[in-house]
């Protein structure tokens, strides 16, 4: 495992079309093994006592997001298939259903680029449309 900079940015768009996103910074792990890419790191916020330890998996056409601590889910996006997920919280869980649309991966040098467009739905209701965008700067 080699030290990397991971940024991840999220947007969503609602019904009426309203975007919202967000963005954040990491310093976590990448490494190699049986053909699939890793990326370890921990989310440190001032909403939790503990970081939420994080694990991105991800090979073509896959990738899998899981998190352990106070927030607990195992994402998957599968270019056009729909996975239903849990997502745990302190305040309760929520199932949903991951209907991926796409999955983009590229090395431009030494940095790795995911964009991973989806929707999501709870209770056969749409919650919205969105984009995952993932840049994992590798050392030079």
């Amino acid at each position: 495992m080699e030290k990397v900079q991971l940024q991840i940015t999220g947007f969503q768009w609602n019904e009426e079309r309203e975007e919202t996103g967000v963005e954040t910074v990491w310093d976590a792990e990448y490494g190699e093994r049986n053909g699939s890419h890793y990326v370890m790191y921990e989310e440190v916020t001032p909403d939790f006592p503990v970081p939420v330890k994080c694990r991105i998996k991800f090979k073509k056409d896959y990738l899998e997001l899981v998190k352990q601590g106070p927030i607990t889910t195992q994402m998957f996006f599968e270019t056009g298939k729909k996975n239903e997920v849990y997502y745990g919280t302190p305040y309760g869980s929520l199932a949903m259903e991951i209907d991926t649309k796409s999955i983009e991966m590229e090395m431009r040098g030494h940095v790795i680029c995911i964009t991973i467009k989806y929707g999501l739905t709870t209770w056969d209701e749409p919650i919205s449309d969105c984009r995952l965008d993932i840049k994992v700067t590798l050392p030079a």
